[in-house]
Protein backbone atom coordinates (compact mmCIF):
# COMPACT_ATOMS: atom_id res chain seq x y z
CA UNK A 1 0.00 0.00 0.00
CA UNK A 2 0.75 3.33 -0.53
CA UNK A 3 1.35 5.68 2.55
CA UNK A 4 0.73 9.49 2.67
CA UNK A 5 3.79 10.89 3.39
CA UNK A 6 2.13 14.09 5.34
CA UNK A 7 3.44 15.15 8.80
CA UNK A 8 0.19 15.64 10.17
CA UNK A 9 1.19 13.52 13.36
CA UNK A 10 -1.21 10.92 12.80
CA UNK A 11 -0.65 7.34 12.06
CA UNK A 12 0.22 6.80 8.14
CA UNK A 13 -3.06 6.31 6.22
CA UNK A 14 -3.02 4.02 2.87
CA UNK A 15 -3.48 6.12 -0.27
CA UNK A 16 -4.27 3.54 -2.03
CA UNK A 17 -4.29 -0.93 -2.66
CA UNK A 18 -1.44 -2.42 -3.76
CA UNK A 19 -1.04 -2.83 -7.74
CA UNK A 20 -2.90 -5.37 -9.39
CA UNK A 21 -0.57 -9.03 -9.85
CA UNK A 22 1.31 -7.85 -7.08
CA UNK A 23 2.00 -10.44 -4.08
CA UNK A 24 1.88 -9.18 -0.52
CA UNK A 25 3.98 -11.85 0.92
CA UNK A 26 6.29 -10.67 3.97
CA UNK A 27 9.72 -11.57 2.85
CA UNK A 28 11.23 -13.88 5.76
CA UNK A 29 14.69 -12.68 5.07
CA UNK A 30 13.88 -9.01 5.05
CA UNK A 31 12.22 -6.36 7.30
CA UNK A 32 10.49 -4.70 4.36
CA UNK A 33 8.26 -7.17 1.81
CA UNK A 34 9.01 -6.66 -1.94
CA UNK A 35 5.60 -5.28 -3.14
CA UNK A 36 6.15 -2.67 -0.81
CA UNK A 37 9.94 -1.93 -1.91
CA UNK A 38 8.01 -1.42 -5.54
CA UNK A 39 5.11 0.42 -4.70
CA UNK A 40 6.75 3.25 -2.87
CA UNK A 41 10.07 3.46 -5.11
CA UNK A 42 7.36 3.76 -8.08
CA UNK A 43 5.42 6.40 -6.02
CA UNK A 44 8.50 8.49 -5.26
CA UNK A 45 10.20 7.76 -8.84
CA UNK A 46 6.67 9.62 -10.54
CA UNK A 47 6.61 12.11 -8.56
CA UNK A 48 10.05 13.29 -8.11
CA UNK A 49 10.52 13.23 -12.12
CA UNK A 50 7.70 15.76 -12.62
CA UNK A 51 7.68 19.25 -11.14
CA UNK A 52 3.21 19.48 -11.92
CA UNK A 53 3.34 16.49 -9.54
CA UNK A 54 5.20 17.97 -6.65
CA UNK A 55 3.31 21.20 -7.21
CA UNK A 56 0.16 19.22 -6.38
CA UNK A 57 1.00 17.50 -3.73
CA UNK A 58 2.85 20.40 -1.81
CA UNK A 59 -1.16 21.80 -2.10
CA UNK A 60 -0.92 19.52 0.98
CA UNK A 61 2.15 20.92 2.85
CA UNK A 62 4.46 18.23 1.40
CA UNK A 63 7.63 19.98 0.46
CA UNK A 64 10.15 18.46 -2.26
CA UNK A 65 12.41 18.02 0.76
CA UNK A 66 10.26 16.06 2.55
CA UNK A 67 9.63 13.74 -0.31
CA UNK A 68 13.56 13.95 -1.15
CA UNK A 69 14.22 12.19 2.53
CA UNK A 70 11.21 9.68 2.22
CA UNK A 71 13.15 8.37 -0.92
CA UNK A 72 16.43 8.71 0.73
CA UNK A 73 15.15 6.61 3.37
CA UNK A 74 13.55 4.31 1.14
CA UNK A 75 16.71 3.34 -0.83
CA UNK A 76 18.44 3.28 2.70
CA UNK A 77 16.27 0.53 3.64
CA UNK A 78 16.52 -1.55 0.49
CA UNK A 79 20.50 -1.04 0.70
CA UNK A 80 20.62 -2.94 4.38
CA UNK A 81 17.86 -5.24 3.32
CA UNK A 82 20.61 -6.48 0.85
CA UNK A 83 23.24 -5.91 2.86
CA UNK A 84 21.19 -8.05 5.41
CA UNK A 85 20.60 -10.76 2.90
CA UNK A 86 24.70 -10.66 2.08
CA UNK A 87 25.65 -10.90 5.28
CA UNK A 88 23.49 -13.73 5.57
CA UNK A 89 24.67 -15.58 2.54
CA UNK A 90 28.32 -15.15 3.92
CA UNK A 91 27.36 -16.57 7.04
CA UNK A 92 25.92 -19.22 5.35
CA UNK A 93 28.76 -19.86 3.45
CA UNK A 94 30.95 -19.98 6.41
CA UNK A 95 29.00 -22.54 8.37
CA UNK A 96 29.32 -24.69 5.53
CA UNK A 97 33.12 -24.44 5.19
CA UNK A 98 33.05 -24.84 8.94
CA UNK A 99 31.01 -28.02 8.53
CA UNK A 100 33.57 -29.46 6.26
CA UNK A 101 36.60 -28.70 7.67
CA UNK A 102 35.02 -30.58 11.24
CA UNK A 103 34.26 -33.30 8.89
CA UNK A 104 37.77 -34.09 7.80
CA UNK A 105 39.39 -33.53 11.11
CA UNK A 106 36.80 -35.89 12.54
CA UNK A 107 37.74 -38.28 10.17
CA UNK A 108 41.82 -37.43 10.44
CA UNK A 109 40.59 -38.31 14.68
CA UNK A 110 39.13 -41.18 13.75
CA UNK A 111 42.03 -42.88 11.68
CA UNK A 112 44.38 -41.52 14.86
CA UNK A 113 41.95 -43.35 17.87
CA UNK A 114 42.02 -46.46 15.97
CA UNK A 115 45.85 -46.64 15.45
CA UNK A 116 46.65 -45.55 19.69
CA UNK A 117 43.78 -47.99 20.50
CA UNK A 118 45.96 -50.42 18.56
CA UNK A 119 49.43 -49.42 19.49
CA UNK A 120 48.45 -49.01 23.38
CA UNK A 121 46.36 -51.65 23.52
CA UNK A 122 48.36 -52.98 26.42
CA UNK A 123 48.39 -49.67 28.67
CA UNK A 124 45.14 -48.71 29.14
CA UNK A 125 46.33 -45.52 31.56
CA UNK A 126 47.99 -43.91 28.53
CA UNK A 127 44.80 -44.32 27.10
CA UNK A 128 42.77 -42.38 29.33
CA UNK A 129 45.65 -39.73 29.13
CA UNK A 130 44.76 -39.33 25.48
CA UNK A 131 41.52 -39.36 26.27
CA UNK A 132 40.35 -42.68 25.08
CA UNK A 133 38.15 -44.06 27.64
CA UNK A 134 38.76 -47.85 28.15
CA UNK A 135 36.01 -50.01 30.20
CA UNK A 136 37.06 -51.47 33.31
CA UNK A 137 37.61 -55.11 33.31
CA UNK A 138 36.67 -57.05 35.96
Amino acid sequence: MFYRVFSTGKPFEPIFGAPAGTKKEKNVDCEIDDAWILQHKYFYETILVQPDHIAQIAKYNVLQAQLDDGYNALLEAIDAASKKLNAKAEAQKATELKSKAWQKLILAMRKYHNVMKAVLEEDPQMKEKLGIVTPIEV
